[in-house]
């Protein structure tokens, strides 16, 4: 590193003041009383050639101290850096903390006021540190408040003391951190809670290939994961819920954590964990956790987890601090529905009065807001908060994450996240984060808010990235699905038609995805124009990816659909029967899973006439998703609707006036008057006053 900082500097000093001694060259030599004309000829030709290059030499210096001076600025607002501005080596950091470790339970009293005790030992402290000394990529996973972040600065510690320690602040400094890395001969990039990293603008697959593509035991990347942020990001199952954009960033996240060697990390200490001298070495904060550890992880209860998570339900109580507890209960939701950077105070003063009034409102004779937020960021026993204030965002916080691994655990499918939450978080998040907020409203039944996100991500990316950039192509083609499914139809199809032309243009690009395009701009169409390219694409998905397939399966359904609405119902029926035998033989590979396959199936039945086996069917249906996605959510209100058409189909017609009625009242005020299943309900509706 010396020695490329001399070359970067010296050289085009050197070269500045050579050329500086040509220019001169005339008058050196009229200075020597040198009159022969070809020699003073030949000084005025170098003089002029030495002119030209020495400006070429200051241009030159002037862009290496610009980009330098730019490095220095990425580095000092992104990066972990000492007193001399350059990032540390790891046997400098002297307190825990800074890099992520919880501070423990302050004992003043016993005169224990450091802020971590000594460390326990655990049983993979071998296995982690032998894979330090090999470089590359390490990665270790475990439940809040187990003892990741300090089991891992351990380990760096006792393996890696003289390597510069490389840990952005913030996701999108993870692009400096990287030029850093480059430049170092011997570091460690350290990324704790690394779910908080990943995106297009901070770690994705690319940039961590240059740190570690090759073995090197002086580079490497350690990382830290939450156990259900780890489970998110390598299932697959939630990928189709909000379209390409989050599809393409999940991929390329899982392929992130596949370069990974990940070392799993229990929450609850061993038995022989639990027997190591140092636990029993008199700091009374180890030996109070060991008297808890039949219940409590000693890491989780040395940082107050269960402490502050009694304190936030208890918060509640009329008259204690409800204000305080919405406050948090509205900062749990926010990391819920996917943003991880600091949350402004200004946002959970506008969103946590929803919360409050969920809970009685008035009634719980809640505190004003000054005492609210006191008590809500007040360190409990000299540890950690509830929420957490944040030094390097102005009013922001942070919220103690062992809070949402617990709502995250004991949550109930229908305890879905709010829309008026929701929406206010699409003015605060950046492209990545909108992304994943409309995965959680569309996942929530909110289609115009999820809507409004994938919009706000493809302006965001347009402007910063460009209209070909991948990450603004994947957000363009959710814009057009969430225009599709709020019915939409004619503003989505331009944008469908541009998204044809730039995946056959972008050859290196999956060309399914040029199909799935063709298909969304087909189901714009007319039915009859809709039925005759959508039997074009079936084949062409039946091909490319075989029929079993759910893109080719969807095909199939939307093709049988659109048959149906263009009065070609005997095409129509043999596509619902062969769709029908697909279903029953592979319910797995449905939307939604089994349920999605039920829905279908009730819907293929009633289209084929077959009301004896479809009412029962639909009728589970409803059952299912009460219980798993509640009585307000659109699948919800459609199962219902189907039940109506089989009631209407018998030509019971007051009885589906009665189910339909206040059914339409539902989906107007769910999805509003605009929305084709709102539509479609009213049609519905007016047959049954025939």
């Amino acid at each position: 590193m010396t020695a490329r900082w001399l070359r970067q500097r010296l050289v085009p000093a050197w070269w500045v003041a050579t050329c500086a001694l040509a220019v001169a060259a005339p008058a050196v030599v009229a200075a020597f009383g040198v009159t022969r004309p070809p020699i003073l000829g030949a000084a005025a030709v170098v003089a002029a050639l030495a002119t030209a290059l020495a400006g070429n030499a200051q241009q030159l210096h002037a862009r290496t101290s610009e980009r330098a001076e730019r490095r220095r600025l990425a580095m000092r607002e992104g990066l972990l850096i000492d007193r001399r501005g350059r990032p540390p080596q790891v046997r400098d950091i002297r307190d825990a903390t800074v890099l992520g470790v919880h501070p423990a339970i302050s004992d003043a009293s016993a005169g224990r006021t450091n802020k971590v005790p000594a460390y326990v030992p655990r049983e993979i402290d071998d296995r982690l540190r032998a894979r330090l000394r090999e470089g590359g990529f390490v990665l270790l996973v475990g439940d809040s408040s187990s003892g990741k972040s300090r089991t891992a600065v351990e380990a760096m510690s006792a393996v890696l003391p003289d390597h510069v320690l490389i840990s952005p602040l913030t996701r999108t400094a993870v692009p400096a951190a990287v030029e850093t890395a480059g430049r170092a001969r011997r570091c460690v990039v350290w990324l704790d809670d690394l779910e908080q990293y990943l995106g297009a603008d901070g770690l994705t697959r690319a940039r961590l290939l240059q740190v570690v593509a090759w073995p090197d035991p002086d580079r490497l990347v350690l990382a830290t994961m939450r156990a259900a942020e780890y489970a998110r990001v390598i299932d697959p199952a939630g990928d189709e819920r909000d379209e390409r954009a989050s599809r393409e960033q999940a991929e390329d996240a899982r392929a992130v954590l596949a370069l990974a060697e990940t070392i799993p990390l229990a929450r609850i200490f061993t038995a022989t964990e639990l027997r190591t001298p140092i636990i029993k070495a008199g700091d009374p904060r180890l030996a109070d956790a060991l008297r808890h550890a039949n219940r409590y992880g000693v890491a989780e209860y040395l940082a107050a987890g269960p402490e502050c998570l009694t304190l936030w339900s208890n918060g509640w109580a009329a008259g204690v601090h409800p204000r305080g507890a919405a406050l948090v209960a509205a900062a749990v939701d926010a990391r819920r529905a996917g943003v991880t950077a600091p949350l402004p105070r200004t946002l959970l003063d506008q969103v946590h009065e929803h919360y409050l009034d969920r809970r009685g409102g008035a009634t719980l004779r809640p505190e004003v807001p000054a005492a609210a937020w006191e008590w809500a960021t007040r360190p409990r026993r000299g540890t950690t908060g509830l929420l957490v204030p944040n030094p390097r965002v102005v009013d922001g916080v942070d919220v103690f994450d062992y809070l949402v691994d617990s709502v995250e655990r004991n949550a109930r499918a229908t305890d879905r996240i709010p829309d008026e939450l929701l929406s206010a978080l699409l003015l605060v998040a950046d492209p990545a984060e909108l992304t994943r907020v409309a995965g959680t409203a569309f996942e929530a039944g909110h289609e115009n808010t999820a809507l409004r996100a994938h919009r706000g991500a493809y302006e965001r990316r347009l402007a910063e990235l460009g209209p070909d950039h991948p990450d603004t192509v994947a957000s363009q083609h959710s814009v057009a699905y969430a225009l599709t499914r709020v019915g939409q139809p004619d503003a989505a199809r331009p944008i469908w038609q541009e998204l044809v032309a730039t995946y056959t243009r972008m050859s290196e690009t999956d060309q399914v995805w040029a199909l799935r395009a063709r298909q969304g701009l087909a189901n714009t169409l007319p039915p009859a124009s809709a039925a005759v390219e959508l039997a074009h694409l079936y084949e062409e998905f039946r091909r490319a990816i075989g029929p079993d397939d759910r893109l080719s399966l969807a095909c199939r359904s939307d093709l049988a659909g659109a048959l149906s609405a263009a009065g070609r119902h005997d095409e129509a029926r043999t596509v619902f029967d062969a769709l029908l035998d697909d279903l029953r033989r592979v319910p797995g590979h449905w939307y939604n899973g089994p349920v999605g396959a039920r829905h279908q199936i009730a819907y293929v039945l009633t289209s084929l006439g077959r009301l004896d086996e479809a009412e029962p069917l639909w009728e589970e249906v409803v059952a299912a998703y009460l219980d798993e996605r509640g009585v307000d959510h659109p699948l919800t209100l459609r199962a219902r609707q189907g039940i109506a058409w089989v009631v209407l189909e018998r030509g019971r017609l007051p009885a589906a006036r009665e189910l339909l009625a206040p059914l339409l009242g539902d989906y107007q005020r769910v999805l509003g008057p605009e929305h084709p299943w709102t539509a479609s309900c009213v049609e519905m509706l007016a047959l049954t006053r025939r």
